[in-house]
């Protein structure tokens, strides 16, 4: 069977694959079949990092000594200390409910295999009874206070407690609320049912608190800062808790659903920006707690702020929200937004989705994970349920929400969604995957820089903490190689050269030469005014060469 040019049973077939070899990686590797849990320290091949430290044996500093001041490694991870020894088993409250949620979904939906079954219930014991910290009173309604990252025995040797921040405890115990809806719907465990329900009230009252620190992806991060991020857990948190009718109580489930209605309306009125066309990661600190509409922008760098990879997220979240509630208009508004952003975010050179964009500068996030993996995932989770939506007759039926009744928009937009599913999983396959594969290693890479260079590292993680974000080419080097280095901004950076080349190169296939700039054009047989200017110079023959290879 044959759709918009995909063959659906051979897609099928290859993602069957991949998820079996995932499943396999993890199970044999990454999972913690001793103490339950999920490591986040593997190197490629699997096998948990080797120890390193300061290298002296007779070392007896004690953890509690050192959790204060745990270094970032090559500003990816944070990892445990104990005799001054970064140790392979540490672990991190994200990956904890995740791998919740995928075991208990495997378990569910495909096959019941017991040992996925096996896989999610450890994980789940070890979450509930190792990593909720003490209680300090005897109040029965205290919230759970999870442990941010911690040892293999989970919080008797915790590195880092909970903190009042969204960044790190608000969205780990997001994840583990997460995990905890699945696992509740693929066994009935009322324990797990009341950790979810819990772990959703705790994140809306901490990212309404005013004095929660702020997500460290943000140019300028201040207390009590609204982010796209927010909005989307709460979105995709809601909708699963919805989904299931045995879930939720009448009065809770019309609580939950008016906190996701909330949430979509915030997205529609105010971190929509009507002059970008585009979702803003950060709202106007005056505008944290009004729902109704507000053109201001946040002040400085925050402003024009867009994390594409949320704007994505986020976008094809919205849509999934509006199939479930069987809202037309809100499905409408959803696709246009993940078509945008996507077009925006995509690299008509190298291929792939950038991450984040300064809009007012027309410079990408350009650091060494500008292409990070799960930016990618995101752009095919949402082409898939596009193409869902637009190719079958569900997409017109009164329960389906659908942008246009008319067949050839229908058309239209499942041809633009087939186009991005076969482009994200070329790029993703060429440059995440096969790497690897050709050095005889199981995994995957998790992100890149722009052009997704393999790096052999003695440290891999997948427990990232993001570096902030790096808007130029800064450099303490010598004269000639900033030079070198702005010359390769100007022609390489795509919104370097102006706004038009969002818009008129977004969409290109691989395949495809993208239009020169009007700057860089010229006549045949002749050079720019540019390049005569730098053959003119001995010291910039370099620089000439260079100009002549990009073009």
């Amino acid at each position: 069977m044959f759709l918009h040019g995909i063959d659906v049973k051979e897609v099928l077939s290859e993602l069957r694959e991949e998820l079996r070899e995932a499943n396999e990686f993890w199970k044999s590797f990454g999972f913690d079949s001793e103490n339950g849990g999920f490591f986040c320290s593997l190197g490629h091949n699997g096998e948990q990092l080797e120890k390193v430290g300061c290298g002296v044996a007779s070392c007896t500093v004690h953890v509690s000594q050192l959790s204060s001041a745990i270094p970032v490694i090559s500003n990816t991870c944070f990892l445990l200390l104990t005799c001054c020894h970064l140790l392979c088993q540490a672990k991190f409250i994200w990956y904890q409910g995740r791998g919740l949620w995928v075991y208990s979904r495997l378990y569910r939906l495909h096959g019941k295999d017991p040992t996925d079954l096996q896989v999610a219930s450890k994980t789940f014991e070890f979450i509930k009874d190792k990593w909720e910290l003490p209680s300090s009173s005897d109040t029965k309604n205290e919230a759970h206070q999870w442990c941010v990252e911690c040892g293999p025995r989970g919080a008797v040797d915790v590195v880092r407690p909970p903190e009042n921040a969204v960044g790190t405890s608000g969205y780990g115990g997001a994840f583990i609320a997460e995990g905890m809806i699945e696992y509740y719907r693929a066994t009935g465990n009322e324990d797990a049912r009341n950790l979810a329900i819990a772990g959703f009230e705790e994140f809306i009252r901490l990212i309404h608190d005013e004095t929660h620190g702020s997500d460290n992806h943000i140019p300028q991060p201040f207390p009590g800062s609204q982010c796209l991020g927010h909005a989307m857990i709460v979105i995709s948190l809601g909708r699963q808790l919805l989904e299931d009718p045995t879930m939720l109580s009448p009065s809770d489930h019309a609580w939950v659903d008016g906190q996701v209605k909330r949430m979509c309306h915030r997205i529609e009125r105010r971190f929509y920006d009507r002059e970008y066309d585009l979702l803003t990661e950060v709202l106007h600190p005056d505008r944290v707690l009004s729902d109704e509409a507000d053109t201001r922008r946040a002040d400085g760098p925050n402003g024009a702020f867009v994390y594409l990879g949320h704007g994505i997220e986020t976008s094809w979240m919205l849509l999934a929200e509006a199939i479930r509630a069987g809202d037309r208009r809100l499905a409408a508004f959803a696709e246009k937004c993940f078509t945008r952003h996507v077009d925006v975010a995509w690299d008509p050179i190298y291929g792939g989705v950038f991450r984040g964009l300064d809009v007012e500068q027309h410079q990408f996030l350009l650091d060494g994970d500008c292409k990070v993996k799960w930016a990618q995932d995101e752009v095919l989770v949402g082409a898939a349920l596009m193409l869902e939506q637009h190719s079958t007759n569900t997409a017109t039926s009164s329960h389906q929400p659908a942008p246009s009744e008319d067949a050839d928009a229908h058309a239209e937009v499942a041809r633009w969604a087939a186009s991005k599913f076969v482009s994200i999983r070329k790029f993703m396959h060429e440059k995440y995957v096969k790497p690897l594969r050709d050095r005889g290693l199981p995994y995957v890479l998790v992100g890149g820089n722009r052009k997704v260079q393999y790096r052999s590292r003695k440290c891999y993680t997948t427990n990232k903490t993001p570096d902030p974000p790096r808007w130029s080419f800064k450099s303490t080097t010598s004269t000639r190689a900033i030079r070198r280095r702005h010359r390769e901004k100007r022609i390489t950076t795509t919104p370097g050269h102006s706004c038009w080349s969002l818009r008129a190169w977004s969409g290109c296939c691989s395949t495809t030469t993208p239009p020169l700039p009007p700057r860089l054009r010229c006549a045949e047989g002749q050079r720019s005014r540019s390049a005569q200017r730098v053959n003119s110079s001995p010291r910039m023959r370099f620089g000439s060469k260079l100009l002549q290879s990009r073009v």
